[in-house]
């Protein structure tokens, strides 16, 4: 009786939105901790980043004193507010006790460009999740198909699914290559007025991300979670298919 009832274009749609409901779920979850950063912090030289250029910065002073606890908890911060609208983005500071002074002092660690294109960020994070809210009903009447025909779907529709979008998606960057890909997506994506480059020696931000590298590094881990997160989906709705059929 599996598919008798369901167009296989039907099926492969199911299954992609079920990814793209994975994908959100797996990034607001991933934010609850950081993403990682403190794995991304340990084993990848950050530390000895964050010491070189936090010296070179132009714009602030004195970042390289600051503890790993009080960096990592500037990145937690960081995430807390655009998950959060933007909220709190001027509030981050960081403290120190300079050499010259026996007095610790309170500085800012984001510039009025970086609060903007975090704002940006934040905006579109928050417009994202609204988003998601129109393919979810279309996943949910699917789904709720999905019990009355019994349908399911096999391995090899999951991988066709996958491979096509995996290809579909991969294809400008084999084309054009990532830097570029990267680059026009943030032009599109981004007021062109606001400011998203930003070098090392300008950006504490930048230096503690170790931009863009940290960026790979949260979208494979968010990619692995993805696909954890719609197993379980799909396990337990085939689950509940059977107890309740």
């Amino acid at each position: 009786m599996a598919n008798k009832y369901l167009p296989p274009f039907i099926i492969i749609v199911w299954i992609w939105l079920t990814l793209l409901l994975s994908l959100g779920v797996a990034w607001n979850t991933l934010a609850k901790i950081d993403f990682g950063y403190a794995i991304w912090y340990k084993n990848n030289n950050i530390e000895e980043h964050i010491n070189i250029y936090a010296q070179q910065n132009r714009n602030k002073s004195y970042f390289e004193l600051t503890s790993e606890e009080q960096r990592l908890d500037i990145f937690h911060q960081i995430v807390e507010a655009i998950q959060n609208k933007g909220k709190g983005l001027e509030e981050i500071v960081y403290k120190v006790t300079p050499k010259e002074s026996q007095r610790v002092k309170e500085y800012h660690l984001l510039t009025e460009e970086e609060i903007i294109h975090l704002q940006d960020v934040a905006n579109l994070i928050y417009r994202l999740d609204v988003f998601l809210f129109y393919p979810f009903f279309i996943w949910l009447i699917i789904s709720i198909y999905k019990f009355k025909t019994l349908f399911e779907h096999t391995n090899s529709q999951v991988f066709v699914a996958i491979m096509t979008g995996g290809v579909m998606l991969y294809l400008p960057i084999l084309i054009f290559g990532a830097t570029k890909v990267f680059y026009k997506l943030h032009t599109w994506v981004f007021p062109g007025n606001h400011q998203w480059f930003f070098y090392y020696q300008d950006s504490l931000m930048s230096t503690m991300m170790k931009a863009p590298d940290l960026f790979g590094f949260i979208t494979w881990f968010l990619l692995l979670t993805t696909i954890v997160i719609y197993a379980l989906i799909s396990k337990s709705l085939n689950f509940l298919q059977k107890m309740f059929n």
